[in-house]
C-alpha cells in the first residue's frame, strides 16, 4: 500500500497537507495539458514525425509522440484525481449547507455513511452468525438485480458494536463489477439478523457522476487487457514529463552564453536534478523492492525502514547527480538503474520460494508479471546506458576532429 497511497499522500507530511501539494501539482498539470492543446496547432501531424539523431528536433518529436498517443489518459487521470478529493481542495462547498464546525463536518459524514448506524447500548448481546449474513445479503441482492449467480463479490463486511444489543453489521458488494466506483450496503441488526436498511449505489445524479471519475481513475471494473493499458498509458505520460524536462534544459543550453550567471547557475541545477528525478527517482522504487527483501524480519517498525531506504537512495542519488559531470551522471544511474531492477528477480529467487521458475510453472502470474517486468525495465535502461556510452564516444570524436 506504500507506493499507492504515497502518489497522493506523499511522505513524511499531515495528510492533509500532502494532499494539497498534489492536488496544486495535479492542477498544474491539467492546465499545462490543455495549454500544450491550444499552442500546438499541427499536433496529430507531429504525432506522426519522428526524427532521429536530430538532437533538440528529436527530443521535440518524442514529446509530441508520447503526449498524443496518451492525452486522454492524462486528462482523464488528471482531472479525475482532482475529483477524487474535491472535498479536501474545496471544503467551502460542503462547509456551506453543513457549517465550519467539528458537529458540522461530522454531520457530512453521518450523510455520507450507511443509515440506521446507532449508538452502543452497553447491554451485552450475542453475535450473530456473520456467514448466515452473507448468505442473506447474497440473496437479497439476487432477488434484487435478477441475477444468476449467488457468489456475489463482497467488498467488505463491517461490524460495529460487537457484543452490544445495538449491534451493526454493514456488508457491501464489490465496487469493482463496473465503472463507478460505488457499492451496495446492507445494514442488519447484529443480534437478531433482521434487515434495517440498505444503500443503493446512486443516490443522486451528483454522486454518480462523482463515483464514476473515481471508478475510470482506479480502474478496478479492468479486465487484464485495459489494465495493460491504463500502466503503459501511465509510462508513457512519465516519458511525456521526463522528455518535457530534458527539452527545456536543452532549449535553454543553446543560449546559455547570452544567459546571467545565475541563469547558468539554475540551468546546470536544473540539469542536474532532472538526472536524479527521471532515472534517480525510479533507482530508489527499485531500493524499495530491495529492501523489501533484504531487511531482516524482526527489524523493528521494518515497513517504515522500507520506505526510509527509499529516500536515502533517492538523496543519494541527487548528490551523486550534483558531484558528477551531468554526462556521466546520466550514464552511471541508468548503469544503477539496469542492475537495480534487472537484478530483483536474482533476489527474489535466492531470497524466497516464490520466484520465477516457480511462479511460471504454476501459473502465478502476478508474481511472474512483476519479475518479468522487471528484468524489462532492466533490459531498457541497459540498452539507453549503451547509447549513452556510445553518444558519448561520439562527442569527443566529433570535439576532437573540430579543435584539430
Amino acid at each position: 500500500q506504500l507506493l499507492y497511497k504515497m502518489h497522493w499522500r506523499l511522505h513524511y507530511l499531515p495528510r492533509i497537507a500532502g494532499e494539497l501539494v498534489v492536488g496544486i501539482a495535479t492542477f498544474f498539470m491539467l492546465l499545462a495539458l490543455l495549454t500544450g492543446i491550444a499552442i500546438h496547432r499541427n499536433i496529430f501531424r507531429d504525432f506522426f514525425t519522428f526524427r532521429s539523431d536530430k538532437g533538440r528536433r528529436s527530443w521535440l518529436d518524442a514529446h509530441n509522440l508520447v503526449s498524443v498517443a496518451s492525452l486522454p489518459f492524462q486528462l482523464m487521470i488528471t482531472y479525475s484525481g482532482l475529483v477524487f478529493l474535491m472535498f479536501t481542495y474545496m471544503p467551502l462547498i460542503f462547509a456551506a449547507f453543513y457549517g465550519f464546525d467539528s458537529e458540522g463536518r461530522q454531520s457530512f459524514k453521518q450523510a455520507l455513511s450507511p443509515p440506521e448506524i446507532i449508538a452502543a447500548s452497553g447491554q451485552k448481546a450475542d453475535l450473530i452468525n456473520l456467514s448466515q449474513l452473507l448468505s442473506n445479503a447474497r440473496q437479497h441482492w439476487l432477488q434484487e438485480t435478477g441475477e444468476q449467480s449467488t457468489e456475489r463479490p463482497i467488498r467488505m463486511l463491517d461490524v460495529r458494536h460487537p457484543g452490544d444489543s445495538n449491534a451493526r453489521v454493514i456488508i457491501s458488494d464489490s465496487n469493482a463489477v463496473n465503472l463507478q466506483r460505488s457499492s451496495n450496503k446492507l445494514v442488519f441488526d447484529g443480534v437478531s439478523g433482521e434487515l434495517k436498511a440498505r444503500q443503493g449505489t446512486n443516490n443522486s445524479t451528483a454522486r454518480a457522476s462523482r463515483d464514476l471519475f473515481l471508478g475510470i481513475h482506479e480502474g478496478l471494473f479492468s479486465p487484464l487487457l485495459l489494465r495493460w493499458l491504463y500502466f503503459i498509458s501511465g509510462l508513457l505520460g512519465a516519458a511525456m514529463i521526463a522528455t518535457g524536462l530534458i527539452l527545456w534544459v536543452k532549449k535553454r543550453q543553446r543560449r546559455s552564453d547570452k544567459q546571467s550567471l545565475t541563469a547558468r547557475i539554475g540551468l546546470r541545477l536544473t540539469e542536474r536534478l532532472n538526472v536524479a528525478v527521471v532515472v534517480g527517482l525510479p533507482v530508489s522504487i527499485a531500493a524499495y523492492f530491495w529492501a523489501n527483501r533484504l531487511l531482516p524480519l524482526t527489524l523493528p517498525q521494518r515497513a517504515e525502514w522500507e520506505a526510509h531506504c527509499l529516500f536515502i537512495v533517492w538523496f543519494s542519488l541527487m548528490l551523486h547527480a550534483l558531484l558528477r559531470p551531468v554526462s556521466r551522471a546520466w550514464f552511471e544511474q541508468h548503469i544503477l538503474a539496469a542492475f537495480m531492477f534487472g537484478s530483483l528477480p536474482l533476489l527474489n529467487m535466492f531470497s524466497t520460494e516464490r520466484h520465477l521458475g516457480q511462479s511460471l510453472s504454476h501459473g502465478d502470474w502476478v508474481m511472474a508479471g512483476f519479475d518479468l517486468s522487471m528484468l524489462v525495465f532492466g533490459a531498457l535502461y541497459a540498452t539507453i546506458a549503451v547509447k549513452l556510452k556510445n553518444k558519448t564516444k561520439s562527442d569527443k570524436i566529433t570535439a576532437t576532429k573540430t579543435t584539430a
